[in-house]
């Protein structure tokens, strides 16, 4: 009886040390359980929330004005847009179509200062993920299936509530006027 005790406890022991391994490991990954994140490309730096009011304020925090934007729909204007310069969110993807489920803000300097730029998904856990977008600050998106910018694409444009054969496969995306 004694065996069966021993063997019960250590397989208890087993399964409490995997659980809190794989609960540790998902506390590491920003975007495991949270949905709502934001990218800054000029920065690298992600930062995400478990709810989209958890996101805004944050981006208000950092000087983006996200009070009149919708879950980015409407795209984010700057607190102080006296600089062109200033960093503004570029563009929003979204993990479903018609701009549904997580989103991602994609955080640069606005198109409509001249700015063209890209932005590598893989190191935001948004890869192969997409499925709606709409951009902001004056950017249109192109979409890339590979994360240097290469293979099947998708875009130029202003928003797109599904994304067609790119849905779940973009791996990068440019921004331009």
């Amino acid at each position: 009886m004694s065996v069966r005790r021993g063997s019960l406890k250590a397989v208890l022991a087993i399964v409490a040390c995997l659980f809190l391994a794989a609960t540790m490991t998902a506390a590491k990954d920003p975007t495991s359980a949270a949905k709502y994140c934001s990218a800054d490309v000029t920065k690298q730096k992600l930062q995400c929330h478990d709810t989209p009011e958890e996101l805004n304020r944050s981006l208000e925090l950092a000087g983006v004005d996200a009070g009149k934007a919708d879950k980015g729909k409407e795209g984010f204007r700057l607190k102080s847009e006296a600089s062109a310069q200033a960093t503004s969110v570029i563009g929003t993807i979204y993990d479903n179509s018609g701009y549904g489920g997580g989103y991602l803000n994609i955080v640069g300097n606005p198109c409509w200062s001249g700015y063209t730029g890209f932005i590598d998904l893989t190191w935001t856990g948004w890869n192969d993920r997409l499925s709606s977008f709409i951009g902001g600050s004056g950017c249109r998106l192109y979409l890339h299936e590979h994360s240097n910018g290469t293979g099947a694409g998708y875009g130029w444009a202003a928003s797109s509530s599904w994304v067609g054969t790119m849905n779940d496969r973009t791996s990068s995306i440019s921004f331009s006027p």
